[in-house]
Formats: structure tokens, sequence, C-alpha cells
């Protein structure tokens, strides 16, 4: 919703699913402009080796990264929409308790707390 973040960050949450086979879509779209664009490249490059070139990074490769770099923000909103729980794969250690990690120098049985960060880091 435009101008309530906290409508769109509950609209997320709440359609995780629908969210994700849009991040999906993202990355199956700009995995096929890739082999559209090739496919055009080797149609015309008989015609104009330089302009299939041109039309391979102009038409391929750039819009591809586009849809990538939205897949990261896509990504990067489902996390702080969700929370903590979208990584909880790689935050749950041995003791199986996420955001604390067992130090080799602790005694056995006992863990240290680690301080987690959310996106890249810059949210706590």
């Amino acid at each position: 919703m435009h101008g309530n973040a906290t409508a769109t960050a509950n609209n997320i949450a709440a359609h995780e699913t629908l969210f994700r086979f849009g991040i999906a879509g993202d990355l199956f779209t700009g995995t096929m402009v890739i082999f559209v664009a090739l496919a055009f490249y080797r149609l015309f490059k008989g015609v104009d080796q330089n302009q299939a070139v041109l039309m391979v990074i102009l038409g391929g490769v750039l819009p591809s990264a586009i849809y990538f770099f939205n897949v990261l923000n896509d990504a990067a909103a489902l996390m702080l929409a969700r929370g903590a729980d979208f990584l909880s794969v790689f935050e749950k250690t041995s003791a199986g308790r996420a955001g604390h990690a067992v130090s080799p120098s602790a005694s056995p049985g006992k863990s240290l707390p680690q301080r987690s960060f959310g996106v890249y880091g810059f949210f706590p």
C-alpha cells in the first residue's frame, strides 16, 4: 500500500507464499530473458555482429540484472516482514537455539549470546 509501510509489511507476511512465487517468477523471467537474447544474437549475428552484441547487452544482460536485483529487494522485504525466522536455518546451533553460538572455549553445556543482525547488518 502506498504510504503505509506497516500495512505493506503485514500484507507481505500474510501472503508469504504468493510473495515467494513472485520472487521465483522474477528469477525465472530473468533467466529466460538471457536465453531469448542469446537466441536473438544467433539470429542476427550474420546481419551485423556489433549490433547483435549490443542487443545482447541492452536487451538481455541489463534487464536480467534488474530482475535479479529486484529479487534481492524482495528477499530483504520478506526478511523484514517475517522477522528473524526467515533465516532460521542459518541461525540454529547444535544447542538448537537461535541467536546463541557455542564457543569452543566455553564449558560444555553453556552457550554464549551472540548478537544477530538484520538485513545486511544495518537493522538490529
